[in-house]
């Protein structure tokens, strides 16, 4: 397996609160073949100032200065030579898994022709759990990338209803992704656009970026109702040439959107057991290639760091009490998730939210006397024991 370099690029505006955060974040990347160039942003604070001092501590980061402001977010691949095989945006006031680099490294030579990597990402406000990936159901979106993949039912098809963080692209030549009226969110889409005007792209459905909501942010920015402001852009774009994505992921989103509520850094060389009726064996191989780095079972009562139960499958029976109170009596401290995704079709969000509520109910039942919190948001449900 070739060990591709990574470029990491990071453009920094008045970010002093979240200068030590991100260099201690970086310094625990397990990959070893990998650049961190960074920059400022014409700050009005003294973050240049202290970046340039924190550079000279650390031999992977390189400190740049740019001709003018966003030069960097816009064209990162100027500030990268030929060496480099791609390129990784990284915001500097979130968190990613130190693993990252492994996991889109293998990827990266799992599927050699993709251009772009994309990944699952949770949502964190004041280290408050917010909202998960893929649940964005933008219909003039998803209406808009139909024209292009009809093969694709994408209102029902929820793995690609989100575009994915650490946006990782080919080291390609003479890359733009300048846009006007800028906000973080627009640009995300626009460079998702681009990208997918020059190759295809491979998503990648393991939560590997943490986005963190704060309003002192810059790229903490309104939603505009053109899609951000810039969506148009970006279907110009690839209105004369749109590669098809590599679809091999998407039957595994309720499997991964479950196991997203335990954030980044935590599954690396766990046991997981899962529970379902529905994985055949190209399900579980698929999730055996996408979790590598763990050890992954199914519908076994063996001792596991984690237990997954895909509560669809079970709802209507007492399985899921039966066995959390068998995995109980020889795993006392089995960390236990219930996952409950809503697949059926609602009018509008009042009719959705009866039918998750009655899920709600019966699960709550199942759990009836045991101690659990719970996360809901959309058509996602956790119960976590």
């Amino acid at each position: 397996m070739k060990n591709h370099r990574f470029g990491i690029y990071t453009s920094f505006y008045n970010a002093e609160p979240f200068i030590d955060a991100i260099f201690e974040s970086v310094s625990k990347i397990k990959y070893l073949n990998f650049q961190w160039i960074i920059t400022d942003d014409f700050s009005s604070d003294n973050t240049k100032n202290i970046l340039i001092e924190k550079c000279k501590a650390f031999n992977f980061v390189k400190f740049v200065e740019q001709k003018h402001k966003k030069e960097m977010y816009w064209q990162p691949n100027k500030f990268f030579d030929s060496s480099f095989d791609y390129i990784v945006l990284i915001d500097c006031d979130d968190d990613f898994d130190i693993h990252f680099l492994e996991i889109y490294n293998r990827f990266a030579n799992l599927y050699p022709e993709s251009v772009l990597i994309t990944s699952d990402y949770v949502k964190t406000e004041n280290n408050f759990l917010h909202s998960l990936s893929l649940v964005k159901n933008d219909k003039p979106l998803i209406e808009k990338l139909a024209f292009f993949h009809p093969e694709t039912d994408y209102l029902n098809n929820f793995s690609y209803n989100a575009l994915g963080h650490l946006r990782c692209f080919k080291n390609l030549k003479n890359l733009s992704f300048e846009i006007s009226d800028f906000d973080a969110c627009a640009e995300d889409s626009y460079r998702m656009m681009v990208m997918n005007s020059y190759g295809k792209w491979i998503h990648i459905p393991r939560t590997l970026y943490d986005w963190k909501l704060r309003t002192n942010s810059e790229s903490h920015s309104a939603v505009k109702l053109n899609f951000n402001g810039n969506f148009d852009i970006g279907y110009q774009k690839i209105k004369q040439n749109c590669y098809f994505p590599y679809y091999d992921f998407d039957d595994l989103f309720e499997y991964t959107n479950g196991l997203s509520i335990v954030g980044i850094n935590e599954l690396h060389n766990k046991t997981i057991t899962i529970f379902s009726h529905y994985l055949n064996c190209e399900k579980q191989n698929k999730l055996r290639s996408l979790y590598f780095d763990c050890k992954i079972q199914f519908n076994k009562q063996e001792k596991s760091d984690y237990y997954l139960f895909i509560c669809k499958d079970f709802i209507n029976s007492d399985f899921i009490r039966n066995n959390i109170f068998h995995i109980r009596s020889f795993d006392p401290a089995g960390k236990i998730i219930l996952y409950c995704f809503e697949d059926s079709f609602a009018y509008d969000k009042d009719s959705l939210s009866k039918i998750t509520n009655s899920n709600f109910e019966k699960l709550k039942a199942q759990v009836d006397g045991l101690g659990y919190s719970y996360f809901y948001y959309f058509r996602h449900l956790y119960l976590s024991l």
